[in-house]
This record gives C-alpha cells, structure tokens and sequence, in this order.
C-alpha cells in the first residue's frame, strides 16, 4: 500500500525526470547522476504510463509518454550501433605486418547524424578533408560509390571544382587516408558514446569550415586584417585552402584578405611545413597557386 506521502513524491520524481529527459534525452544512468535518483527508479518513472498521465493530464500525458518512449526505444538502436562499432574498431584498429589495418570495416554515418542531409554533408566535408576519394569512403562506410558520388556532388556546391581536383588529381596514399579517417572516427565514436559534446562538436568542427567562417565574420566585421590575423587564424585559413585545393588568389578574394600579406603569413607558418606540400598540387589545378 503506498501512501499518500509515497505517492506524491513519484508523482514529483516523475515530472521531474520526465522534463529533464525530454530536454537532455540522456540515459538513465546519465539522469541518475544528475539528480541522484537511482537509475533503476528513473526507468521505472521514465515508463509509467499511468503516473505521467497523471502528472500531465490524459491528452497531454499520452502524448508525452509516447515521445518518451519513442526516443528510449531511439536511444536503445543508436546505442546498440555505437556498442557494434566500437567492437568493430577493436578488431579493426590493429595493424599488420604491412602497417595496415586489418579486419573488415563498415563505419556508420549514422552514429554521428541521424539526418541524411547531414550525413552526406559530413562525407563531403570527411572526404575533402582528409583527401579521400569516393572509393575508400565508399569502401570505409560499405555505400554503393555511385549513389556516394552522386551525394557528395549534391551537396558539394561551392565545392564542387575541389571535389573534381580531388577525384582527378589528388595523389595522396589512400592507404594511409584510411587509416587517418579510421583514428579520427574512432576519437569521435568515443566523444558521442561519453556523451561528450564539447569534444563531439571540436571534431566535427575539424573537418567542417565552421571556424574558416569564423574568420571571414570577423574579416567582414573589421575585427581584424590580413596582418592582425593570429596564427591560428592564418592556420585555420591555409587548411581551408588545401581541403578545397585553392590558390593563393582564390583564398584571398573569398575573404577579403591581401593576398601578398596572406602569401607572406602562410610562409612563416613552421606548424604545417609538411602541408605546404600540398601547395604544389594545386598548381597544376587550373587557376594554380598565385
């Protein structure tokens, strides 16, 4: 028999746990640990259909109960990937005789978004990034390269001549592209999987132009000039320009910057002398370097 006391204080816990996983949609355990009710009680609150009606009323109630319901079930799917990729990647990430990685690959975009919009733009800004042509994404991610390609042209846009260099002339060891792309997946399954967002959202941002627009606001703004650009700017800048094989000109009309000042900040760069490299391919791009 629960009294009236008891009662009350589920009812309190219920709308409590309910409104807080409605707006985080953390796990259980996760829950506990922000309010210090025990997991096992948050589920049982999480799952009582009953007791959010009460709460909310019968209309509301049922509505939210199946929202609830419906993002666990989600949760549970997306959890049960990530525990398979994870499994995956301890088989996989283990090098040969040869320095490959050895083992069978399927890595999952949809573990990073569950939008397909955004998946396809996370492949295009994957590939450009770490200069892997259609075939090892495909290859990567067991996507038909077809359908792959076309994709990443739907959403290449402004990017759509890199997307060409990349495919025809691009030289970069495709081997090695996929061991890069494995490693950095991995740190970004661990970050999603610690529900770290923080870290989540600085990998991301790694192979995105989130902070090369940055720049260009603050360029626009007045905020600073090609000379008062810090290094990490400049930086930030000149990896923009070898993920869309850019020239020095092209760089500089895109945002704003002097481009003899660009050219001059680019040289005394000594963090990415390996890089610079890459400076020699986009010449025989057309439009070169200058």
């Amino acid at each position: 028999m629960v009294s009236r006391e008891q009662e009350a204080k589920m009812l309190e816990e219920t709308r409590l746990l309910v409104d807080l996983f409605l707006k985080t949609q953390e796990s259980d355990i996760d829950l506990e640990k922000r309010t210090g009710i025990s997991s096992s009680t948050v589920g049982r609150r999480l799952t009582n259909k009953k007791r959010i009606i009460q709460v909310y009323g019968y209309k509301i109630g049922e509505e939210i109960y199946n929202q609830v319901m419906g993002i666990r079930k989600n949760n549970l799917q997306k959890g049960k990937k990530i525990g398979g990729q994870k499994s995956m990647l301890n088989n996989v990430y283990v090098k040969d005789e040869n320095g490959k990685f050895s083992g069978s690959t399927k890595l999952r975009v949809d573990v990073i978004y569950d939008d397909e919009l955004l998946q396809k733009h996370f492949l295009f800004h994957l590939a450009l990034t770490f200069k892997a042509k259609p075939k090892t994404i495909a290859d990567l991610f067991q996507i038909d390269e077809k359908k792959l390609l076309e994709d990443l042209i739907g959403v290449s846009m402004g990017g759509y001549n890199s997307l060409l260099n990349l495919i025809y002339h691009d030289n970069s060891d495709q081997e090695l592209v996929k061991q890069n792309i494995i490693s950095y997946y991995r740190e970004l399954l661990y970050a999603i999987s610690k529900k770290d967002n923080e870290e989540k959202i600085r990998l991301i941002n790694m192979v995105s132009d989130e902070k090369a627009s940055l720049v260009k606001k603050s360029l626009e703004d007045g905020t600073v000039n090609t000379a008062s650009l810090t290094d990490e700017d400049v930086e930030v800048l000149f990896r923009y320009q070898i993920k869309y094989a850019l020239s020095v000109t092209e760089v500089a009309n895109t945002f704003g910057l002097d481009a003899k000042i660009y050219e001059m900040r680019i040289s005394s760069l000594k963090a990415l002398e390996e890089e610079k490299n890459a400076l020699d391919s986009i010449s025989d791009f057309p439009g070169g370097r200058k």
